[in-house]
């Protein structure tokens, strides 16, 4: 996903770039942000993943221009988008964070993504702060089938409007592991709502 400005554009422009998931097995639509208020500065251009990303059958990407109150503007930012068309193997999640997860708030860990019968090769999980105030922690595990546990991020700071790509290089989930975003060492005011959104893409290795 490459965004630019048209070549008579004046001002910074705002990017957000919005997925709405289908959960597997069917559902009401999850949205998540790959990018939340990017500025594009005059004549700049973004390139929004370091990592692929897995678009799954229903899935939608929205991407619009917002001035700095917010507001969508028209004719803003010019968008290219690159893709190929694969098979089932491949994995993709998104979600955020309840809003009631809070600081000193007890909650169950959120389950990203399960390698059952096969491994899965994570390609990306990227971690976006969809605040406008305040820089948020938090922590991404893998709980392996024989019990033990071990960080891929630990009480990592996302700062307001980043997004982090954990994964440089792809990471090997073996079966019976699973991911987990431990929501209780996620920084969010009980009286604000989701602030951490993740999106994950692999494939199932069969």
């Amino acid at each position: 996903v490459y965004i630019s400005q048209p070549p008579l554009a004046k001002t910074e422009v705002g990017v957000d770039v919005e997925v709405d998931r289908i959960p597997v097995g069917g559902g009401s639509s999850v949205s998540s942000y790959l990018a939340f208020d990017v500025p594009v500065p005059v004549g700049g251009v973004l390139e929004v993943l370091k990592q692929p990303a897995v678009m799954n059958p229903g899935d939608v990407l929205k991407i619009r221009g917002i001035d700095a109150d917010g507001s969508g503007l028209s004719d803003a930012i010019d968008v290219c988008i690159s893709y190929e068309e694969t098979n089932s193997n491949y994995i993709g999640y998104g979600t955020a964070t309840p809003a009631n997860v809070g600081l000193g708030t007890t909650v169950a860990n959120i389950g990203i993504i399960s390698a059952t019968t096969n491994p899965v090769m994570v390609q990306s999980i990227r971690l976006t702060n969809t605040e406008f105030v305040g820089d948020y922690d938090v922590s991404v595990k893998v709980i392996t089938g024989a019990g033990q546990t071990f960080y891929l991020a630990r009480n990592l700071m996302i700062p307001s409007f980043a997004s982090v790509e954990l994964c440089d290089t792809p990471k090997r989930i073996e079966a019976g592991s699973y991911i987990l975003m431990d929501a209780e060492t996620v920084g969010i005011d009980a009286n604000e709502a989701s602030t951490i959104d993740i999106q994950v893409s692999g494939r199932q290795i069969v």
